[in-house]
Formats: structure tokens, sequence, C-alpha cells
């Protein structure tokens, strides 16, 4: 079970870095606004990675929903504290 958990919470850190990739894109601009140009280029990134996905959008839900049991397995075993799981 330690070792799925790791490798699903590892490709949800992989997820997690490409969001922070474009979402930086905003800290180049100090104001209330953002240009249109990041504005689009954002939008059209979540675009493609929520709705135009499909199935890779649902294989990333499902991966956090078995890391989810998983580490819920490992609390459960109690083969290690449940403060780590």
């Amino acid at each position: 079970m330690h070792t799925f958990a790791a490798a699903g919470a590892a490709f949800l850190l992989a997820v997690l870095w490409f969001d922070l990739m474009f979402d930086v894109q905003t800290r180049q601009h100090p104001g209330e606004t953002l240009p249109a140009d990041v504005l689009a280029s954002i939008s059209a990134y979540y675009r493609r990675v929520t709705t135009e996905a499909y199935p890779m959008n649902r294989l990333v839900a499902l991966v956090m929903l078995l890391t989810l049991a998983a580490i819920i397995a490992e609390i459960v075993q109690g083969r290690i504290p449940w403060w780590i799981g």
C-alpha cells in the first residue's frame, strides 16, 4: 500500500506542477487585473485539462481516489503510526 500511495502522490504532484507553471504567469503582473493574453493562456490551459482532456481528466480523478484509499488503508491497517499516513 505504501508504494501505491507514494506513486499516486507523485503523480498528483506532477499534475500540480503543471498547474503552477501556468499560474506563475500572474506573478509578472502586479496590478489587480491581468492582461488579456495572460488570462487567455491560463483559461485555455484549464479548459484543455478539465473539459477537453477526456479520458485523462477521469484518470486524474481516479488516481486521487485510489491514493486517498491507499492512505486510508494504511491508517486502518495500523502498520505505521496514523500521523505518517
